[in-house]
C-alpha cells in the first residue's frame, strides 16, 4: 500500500491523517518533538469546522469534550456593559470551544485505531525530494523516508513549504498575543453563566475568555497593539505587571481577571502576518493549515480552516486521481482561505472600533458567509 507522509502532528496534520485513514491509505505523520505534549490552551469551533470534524467520526467525542454551543457576549471596555448583536446571532450561538490538549488527544486516539497509521516522533525535517515515482522526506536525524505523496501540516513557519515553495517572509503586525488558563470558578468575575464567552474590546486591546477542559478551566487570551516586536511562538513568558498597565482602563472584571495571571503563568507571543500561498501543490506535496494559509485570531478561526482544510483535501484524493484531486482542493479552499484571511484583520478593526458592548453592522465576526461554509457538502 502507498505511503502517504504528513509532516507535522498538530490539529492540522492528525486531521489529514484520519481523513486519509478513512480512505483506506497507509499514513506516517512526522512530528519534530520528541513526544506529543499539550501546547496552546483553547480552540474555536466554527459551526463549519464541527461539521468537518463529525465527518471524521468524531462527533461524539465532540459532544463529551466540547462546550455546549453558546452565543459569545461582547462587554464595553470601560463600563464592561454587554453589548446584544453577537448574542443574537445565530452561527456564533453555534460556535463550540474545546481545550486544544483535549482536541489533539481526540483526533491522535481515533487515528490510533487504525493499523495503517504510524507516528514518527523527533522527526524534524530538513528536506523533501521528489520524483515521477514518489517522494522523500529527509529527517535532521540522517533518515528518510519514502511515499507516494507528502503534505505540509507544521505551522505557519513550514518546513515543507519553504524548501518546496519558498519562503514566506513574516511580518510583525503591531499586535502581541497573551495567554493564561484559570480554575473555572474565575468566570464569576465576569458573569458568564448563559454563555460560552466573553470578550472585552478596546481601541488597543481586547480580552476573550471562556471555559474549557469540561467547564474546569477559564481561557484567557489578551490582544494587545505594541510598538516593540515580539519573538513569534507559545512559550515566552509576559510580565504581568505589563498586561496590568495596558488593562489599567479598563472595567474592574476585566483588571481582577489580568491580575491573576501572573500566579498561574503568563505567556506572549507576537502576531505575525504573512499572505496565502500562492500555490498549495507542487508534484506530490501539498500544504494545508498555516502552512498554506497563516491567519491571524481576530476571527479564532486557525485550527477551524485547517479542520476543514483536511476534510476538503481527504475527499478530493478519495474522489480523483492525485493531480486533479490537488487541484480541486486547491480551486475550493484558497478562495475561503484568502477571504478569512482578510476578514481576520478587518475584525480587529472592528473590535478597536466597537462602541457600548457592540460590534460595527459590517463586522465579519457577523457574516453568516464565512461561519456557515459546510466542507463536506462543498462542490469540488
Amino acid at each position: 500500500m502507498d505511503r502517504m507522509i504528513v509532516i507535522g502532528g498538530g490539529i492540522a496534520g492528525l486531521a489529514l491523517s484520519l481523513a486519509l485513514l478513512k480512505d483506506g491509505r497507509r499514513v506516517t505523520l512526522c512530528e519534530q518533538a520528541s513526544a506529543f505534549s499539550p501546547v496552546g490552551a483553547g480552540i474555536t469551533l466554527s459551526p463549519s469546522a464541527c461539521k468537518a470534524l463529525a465527518w471524521l467520526g468524531l462527533e461524539d467525542g465532540l459532544a463529551r469534550l466540547a462546550e455546549p454551543g453558546s452565543p459569545p457576549v461582547l462587554r464595553d471596555w470601560s463600563t464592561g456593559n454587554a453589548g446584544t448583536t453577537m448574542a443574537a446571532v445565530k452561527h456564533l450561538s453555534d460556535t463550540r470551544r474545546i481545550s486544544r490538549a483535549d482536541l489533539h488527544a481526540l483526533l491522535l486516539d481515533a487515528a490510533e485505531k487504525h493499523l495503517d497509521f504510524e507516528v514518527l516522533t523527533g522527526s524534524r525535517l530538513s528536506g523533501v525530494e521528489q520524483s515521477a515515482s514518489g517522494v522523500s522526506a529527509t529527517m535532521d536525524d540522517g533518515r528518510e523516508i519514502a511515499g507516494s505523496l507528502l503534505f505540509g501540516a507544521d505551522g505557519a513557519r513550514s518546513v515543507v513549504r519553504d524548501a518546496v515553495f519558498g519562503e514566506a517572509a513574516p511580518e510583525f503586525t503591531g499586535y502581541v498575543a497573551w495567554r493564561f488558563m484559570l480554575p473555572a470558578d474565575a468566570a464569576t468575575l465576569l458573569h458568564m453563566a448563559g454563555h460560552g464567552a466573553t470578550i472585552t474590546a478596546g481601541p488597543d486591546a481586547s480580552l476573550t475568555c471562556y471555559t474549557v477542559g469540561q467547564g474546569n478551566l477559564l481561557n484567557c487570551v489578551a490582544i494587545t497593539r505594541s510598538d516593540e516586536w515580539a519573538a513569534e511562538g507559545w512559550s515566552e513568558r509576559g510580565d504581568p505587571a505589563a498586561l496590568d498597565a495596558i488593562f489599567a482602563t479598563a472595567h474592574p472584571d476585566a483588571r481582577a481577571l489580568v491580575a491573576m495571571a501572573g500566579d498561574v503563568g503568563l505567556y506572549r507571543w507576537g502576531l505575525f502576518d504573512r499572505p496565502v500561498v500562492p500555490r498549495w501543490h507542487s508534484g506530490r506535496v501539498a500544504l494545508l493549515g498555516d502552512a498554506a494559509h497563516p491567519i491571524l485570531p481576530f476571527l479564532a478561526f486557525g485550527a477551524g480552516l485547517a479542520i476543514e482544510d483536511a476534510v476538503v483535501l481527504g475527499r478530493a484524493l478519495s474522489s480523483f486521481p492525485t493531480d486533479e484531486a490537488f487541484d480541486r482542493y486547491e480551486a475550493a479552499r484558497r478562495p475561503r482561505a484568502a477571504m478569512i484571511h482578510a476578514a481576520s484583520r478587518k475584525q480587529a478593526e472592528a473590535f478597536a472600533k466597537a462602541k457600548s458592548g457592540d460590534l460595527p453592522e459590517k463586522s465579519p465576526m457577523l457574516s453568516p458567509e464565512i461561519f456557515g461554509h459546510d466542507p463536506v457538502a462543498v462542490p469540488l
